[in-house]
């Protein structure tokens, strides 16, 4: 994300205003969405990493839940016991809330 911000602040994609001009990083989504919220809402990193969180969670469940949109009750069920599940496997939350770009990637997988 401080790629981002030095893009906006700066005028060039770096991790810090005094570093190099170009450097590698490899959240290239993450990268193109936080600089566009970071240019029109100035939306710090702690407040966009929860964001991201909550939303791509609720992805998550909407995509999971499409799988069976003509089995409503099945749907249902298995998108609430799939989340249990998922609550339960803590390498999936701690990656997923991280901050990183993992809970955007869990969704587009």
């Amino acid at each position: 994300m401080s790629h981002a911000k030095n893009l906006v602040e700066y005028g060039f994609i770096g991790i810090n205003f005094s570093g190099e001009r170009l450097e590698v990083f490899s959240a290239p989504i993450q990268f193109f969405v936080y600089t566009f919220l970071y240019l029109i809402f100035g939306i710090n990193y702690s407040a966009y990493a929860k964001i991201q969180t909550f939303i791509c969670t609720f992805a998550l469940g909407v995509i999971f839940t499409l799988f069976f949109q003509e089995k409503k009750y099945f749907a249902l069920i298995s998108t609430s016991i799939s989340a249990f599940g998922l609550t339960h496997l803590s390498s999936f939350v701690k990656w997923h809330g991280s901050g990183m770009e993992n809970a955007i990637t869990h969704v587009l997988f």
